[in-house]
């Protein structure tokens, strides 16, 4: 029977594909007013909004432009320009609260970073299909469109999400061009490394160790292929040709990553050099990493970190039927090739291991976020899980059953998850995840607006917080708002992120202990706190504390 071709299967599986990539954008654009700015958000921004107000790039260098002038470009079409203030904080918040728009301002600067949402969705797509056909390539995209961390970082003005579509777009390019290296494909690969490295500088590590992996499974497929047999070209002339095309994605690298810096120069050593702050971003990067920076995991902080700090991360932030159809999409793709030696669909499971390998090193342990670039390469292999599962021989019914039930788990906790992506940890974490991370895989200061919200439902007049975030409370509402310094101790209404009560205890010793008013979305403990009577032969006025549970 011939299929209507508007029922085709052709047609169907990109239509639900796109369907799915939809609705986790309404997903995404859903989170904007519930969820305040995150740390680093106003520094982003600015930078963006000074990049492109007046076409200088020099709040910080740390990061490159991509992703930031992606942020900023809805602002500035909305009219917002430069304040020039010192401090990128300061200019950051400026940018956010200006005109009293607060929410639209942040939500205009964080829709500027959904394309890379969807260009990550659609090489997830366009690289299963190409493995395993439409089937596989829809359950990859349906798996990576209901990942809690995807959905949180797609969901930010930040550079996350830039540096994860980059980098699969550029190692799908590098498969790609490994078939047939033309001139265009080697200058679409340049262009796209450049766009890697220009969203985020980890691109520099993350991008060498995934090609290595990938050049050696494509050189095991060459000299199995020949079988020592002559090839109809000469190896002398592929390599020339690979050499020329290579040549031609350098020079388009090249010209893409100076443009992005405005075709700058400046000196170094003496030397003039083309986009000098490029060169001191990565210099100020590689000094940070050298000093390490405070991390937080299992309930200790330490300012080198610790090599299990990702795969614990990738454990607790990553839905369970994820991990599960990706340990099948990994046995599958692993047993494949070594029958048909086809190299091609190990690439996104080896690139993926090479990206956690050379991230166990890593002094700066901040979040699943810095190893987001896994997830879109993960997708592949986890939807292949699925599919291989489904087409199971043996037990094929029971194999089913599984299949649709993990499918359902991974919908389920999606829906439950939302809008506190950021927030979201698997069963694995445990009651009291704050035990196991902290920082921006659970508190990175996006609850502020749910607090101005509380305070105004309560009528709050006053509110002592201690707050890790950069929002401005006392811009969001017409409560006095005193910033609580580290353990100062206050009564009335008290509000304290968890980031705060888990990596300083010591500061917040006389609070953490004490049961909560409320909870304020997932990371701000409100209190009511009433001095208790001094007591005759009291020394210390005020140090106790009588907690009063208000309605």
């Amino acid at each position: 029977m011939r299929h209507h071709p508007l029922l085709g299967r052709n047609v169907l599986a990109p239509a639900l594909a796109c369907l799915l990539m939809f609705a986790a954008t309404v997903a995404i654009a859903t989170t904007y007013p519930v969820l305040s700015q995150t740390y680093d958000e106003p520094a982003h921004v600015a930078s963006g909004l000074l990049w492109l107000s007046r076409g200088t790039y020099s709040y910080e260098y740390n990061h490159p432009p991509l992703s930031r002038v992606a942020a900023a470009v809805g602002p500035y079409a909305d009219g917002l320009r430069s304040f020039g203030l010192p401090r990128k904080w300061d200019e950051g918040n400026a940018i956010l609260y200006a005109r009293g728009t607060y929410v639209r301002n942040l939500s205009l600067a964080r829709a500027g970073e959904l394309p890379f949402f969807l260009i990550a969705g659609f090489i997830v797509w366009a690289w299963a299909r190409r493995l395993f056909g439409d089937a596989g390539a829809l359950l990859s995209v349906a798996l990576f469109a209901t990942l809690p961390p995807v959905l949180a970082h797609a969901g930010l003005a930040t550079t996350d999400m830039a540096v994860t579509a980059m980098l699969a777009a550029t190692l799908y390019s590098a498969t790609r061009w490994l078939e047939e290296p033309t001139l265009a494909r080697g200058a679409a690969l340049g262009a796209l490394t450049a766009g890697s490295v220009l969203a985020k500088f980890s691109a520099l590590l993350f991008l060498p160790a995934a090609a290595a992996p990938l050049l050696v499974a494509w050189w095991w497929h060459e000299r199995g292929a020949t079988g020592g047999r002559a090839l109809a070209e000469p190896w002398s002339v592929r390599l020339w040709g690979m050499t020329r095309s290579l040549l031609v994605g350098g020079v388009v690298a090249a010209f893409v990553a100076w443009a992005t810096y405005h075709f700058s120069v400046g000196v170094v050593r003496g030397i003039p050099v083309p986009a000098p702050e490029f060169l001191k971003g990565i210099k100020n990067v590689a000094m940070l990493n050298s000093r390490g920076h405070p991390s937080y995991l299992l309930g200790r902080t330490s300012q080198r970190g610790w090599w299990y700090y990702f795969p614990v991360a990738l454990a607790v932030k990553t839905t369970i039927p994820f991990l599960l159809f990706s340990a099948a999409g990994a046995a599958a793709v692993v047993r494949g090739p070594r029958a048909r030696r086809d190299w091609r669909p190990l690439v996104p499971l080896l690139a993926a291991m090479a990206i956690i390998a050379v991230c166990l090193p890593s002094s700066i342990n901040l979040g699943v976020r810095h190893i987001l670039p896994v997830y879109p390469l993960l997708s592949i292999i986890a939807g292949y899980g699925a599919l291989s599962l489904w087409r199971v021989g043996t037990a094929r019914q029971v194999a089913r059953v599984a299949c649709v039930a993990l499918l359902a788990w991974t919908g389920v906790t999606v829906i439950r998850a939302h809008p506190d992506y950021i927030a979201y940890f698997n069963a694995l974490a445990g009651r009291h995840p704050e035990h196991v991370l902290a920082d921006s895989n659970l508190d990175w200061g996006q609850d502020m607006l749910r607090l101005a919200g509380e305070v105004r439902a309560r009528r709050i007049a006053s509110i002592s917080v201690a707050y890790f975030g950069t929002a401005d409370l006392a811009r969001m509402t017409t409560a006095s708002v005193h910033l609580l310094q580290p353990s100062e101790r206050a009564t009335g209404w008290v509000a304290v992120s968890e980031m705060l009560l888990v990596t300083e205890p010591d500061h917040y010793a006389w609070i953490a202990s004490i049961r909560p008013t409320a909870y304020v979305g997932k990371t701000i403990r409100l209190y009511y706190l009433q001095p208790a009577p001094i007591q005759s032969g009291a020394t210390r006025p005020g140090a106790a504390l009588r907690v009063v549970i208000a309605p």
